[in-house]
């Protein structure tokens, strides 16, 4: 009871301050948008921060297990996509300090199987009652419902007759029809009501509490507005070379999926400023320590692959947000070169000399010569940091 609330919020794919080119369409107002809530909410922005992976499920279980226990070397974490399972080092320590730990969770990663975990909710990936018609723009919420009624009569001739009149009579592409995301995802169009459902359960926790939450944006389809309204594009702008000839034409891709992608970050920013000020309101949640940060880059770039990208495209895939707020830690915009899993080791192992005397970790990038290859690859700096900024700026 003498513990305070520990709040651990991840946002898949949210990009770092630093990382965002100010020349894209609505670049430098996200920048803005994050610095603006960094400052009013005291939070301590992280503008120079990578992760080390490309993907979720590789980036998520490393930094909660092998790399929390200070194994940083090639041969010691998994470069497969996996679940972190039961095997949490992360939570296990928690525990150990007297914490009980709840999880928001979404099904891309599963952790309601750590033994470390007192409660759990799985966020439903196909679930389209999570879209009120206010959360949706007329034309959306016209095909909608019209989709939502085709899908009552499934099996049978009629849905695809009826999915393809709607197609035709809206200009639609195929990934665009029934609002949905990649493979039927409802991650993004739920993410308002979620995290108001996260928020309402982190108001009434006691002290000695850790919540775990990750949500699946702004990661791709594109559909939220900077107003969390669903109104935008079923597609994501990874591997732009797989799909596209030229330099020029990858480019201009690329700024269109980079306007999408950044008013869902914007989103993100208008929901965690709400959510910020009402638990700095709350007596109980007042020297709560809050840890936010994304898991790679937007990824909207050029490749995957170590064979491929480009020192832009390893920005645009792995500088990740990170902030923080709590007793101790001063507010401001911290211009630390350092990776995902060095600060968040040093954030929750306070006074931990490994993280904090350790240079900064290579990349951990895909190889083309086969599904599970990592080759270490040196992060170009970037952010603030580049710009020759002392590492604690107030």
């Amino acid at each position: 009871e003498r513990l305070p609330v520990v709040l651990h919020l991840v946002f898949d794919e949210l990009i770092s301050s630093g990382g965002i080119d100010p020349t894209l369409p609505g670049g430098a107002e996200t920048v803005l948008a994050m610095k603006q809530v960094a400052s009013t909410q005291g939070l301590r922005l992280y503008d120079s921060v990578y992760s080390r992976f490309y993907y979720s499920g590789v980036s998520i279980p490393n930094m909660m297990h092998a790399e929390y226990l200070g194994h940083f070397a090639l041969g010691d974490v998994n470069g497969a996509i996996a679940s972190p399972g039961r095997d949490t080092a992360y939570f296990a320590d928690m525990e150990r300090r007297g914490y009980r730990t709840a999880v928001f969770e979404t099904t891309v990663i599963t952790f309601c199987g750590a033994r470390n975990v007192t409660w759990c909710e799985t966020f439903p990936s196909y679930d389209p009652g999570v879209v009120s018609g206010a959360g949706l723009d007329e034309r959306t919420r016209s095909v909608y419902l019209w989709d939502s009624l085709l899908r009552a009569y499934e099996p049978g001739y009629l849905p695809a007759l009826g999915r393809w009149v709607l197609r035709y009579f809206y200009g639609l592409d195929q990934r665009e029809l029934g609002v949905l995301g990649a493979a039927d995802r409802f991650d993004v169009q739920g993410f308002p009501a979620w995290f108001d459902r996260f928020a309402s359960f982190v108001s009434r926790v006691p002290r000695g509490s850790h919540v775990f939450a990750h949500f699946l944006v702004p990661h791709s389809p594109y559909l939220l507005t900077d107003a969390c309204v669903v109104s935008g594009e079923f597609d994501s702008g990874y591997r732009l070379n797989e799909r596209l000839e030229g330099n020029e034409a990858r480019e201009g891709a690329r700024r269109v999926y980079y306007q999408q992608y950044l008013a869902q970050a914007r989103c993100v920013m208008s929901k965690l400023d709400s959510f910020l000020s009402e638990i700095r309101s709350d007596p109980e949640l007042q020297d709560a320590l809050v840890v936010i940060h994304g898991d790679h880059g937007s990824r909207i770039s050029a490749g995957a692959f170590v064979e491929e990208v480009a020192p832009r495209d390893l920005v645009d895939n792995h500088a990740a947000f990170f902030a923080v707020r709590g007793p101790g830690i001063d507010p401001g915009l911290d211009c630390g070169f350092t990776s995902l899993s060095q600060i968040f080791r040093r954030t929750m192992k306070a006074g931990d000399t490994q993280s904090e005397q350790s240079p900064p970790l290579p990349l951990l990038v895909n190889s083309q010569a086969g599904a599970d290859v990592l080759v270490e690859m040196k992060m170009p700096v970037f952010g603030c940091a580049a710009s020759g900024q002392d590492s604690k700026t107030p």
